[in-house]
């Protein structure tokens, strides 16, 4: 897996995170899954999208690395035969932080699910997550992506793309080795420090 945005030093896999406030979340997913408040009080909304499969396979299975109070939110999945993606909620201008949890509930070897992960079809954050060969099967995977937006343009590190409709996609993309999948995302305003 690349982190390609990331040294590995900054792909963050703590599961365990300072609370956030209630003011702070701008939007928060349980993707393919029900409604659910983490032990933080974040409301994840159930999962509103319609492309791909909503999944609870995982909820058979106790996920390493994850409060027992929060399985569900790396239980569940939506996962896809081919590319899908989320649009984000309108962003104004400021600096953000996208959290995007996942688990291998399905493989129990590497290499057998890989895939992609962008911003707008432009700004890749991952390339080539092997979700099993990081962290194994049934284990939480969480990562933390500092972006902000100016005048009309979403910057990531060193990459930056206008936003056009005033819309913001995340994108996952298969590439040819099973299908690309998300279990949890999170938007916070502000940074992680």
């Amino acid at each position: 897996m690349d982190c390609t945005l990331w040294n590995t030093g900054f792909c963050i896999f703590l599961l365990t995170a300072t609370p956030l406030t209630w003011a702070e979340v701008v939007w928060a997913v349980n993707c393919g899954g029900p409604a659910h408040i983490d032990v933080h009080g974040i409301e994840y909304i159930a999962d509103p999208l319609l492309q791909g499969t909503a999944s609870e396979y995982g909820r058979q299975l106790v996920i390493n690395r994850v409060r027992m109070e929060d399985q569900i939110l790396f239980q569940t999945e939506r996962f896809h035969t081919d590319h899908f993606s989320y649009d984000l909620p309108h962003l104004g201008d400021g600096s953000y932080v996208l959290t995007l949890g996942f688990s291998e509930v399905w493989f129990a070897e590497p290499n057998q699910k890989v895939f992609d992960v962008q911003l707008n079809k432009e700004i890749t954050l991952l390339q080539d997550l092997d979700i099993f060969n990081e962290v194994g099967f049934a284990t939480g995977l969480v990562y933390d992506f500092p972006f902000r937006i100016a005048d009309g343009v979403l910057h990531v590190g060193e990459s930056s793309t206008p936003i056009s409709r005033d819309s913001i996609t995340l994108n996952f993309l298969r590439t040819g080795r099973d299908n690309p999948k998300i279990n949890m995302i999170r938007i916070i305003r502000g940074t992680l420090k």
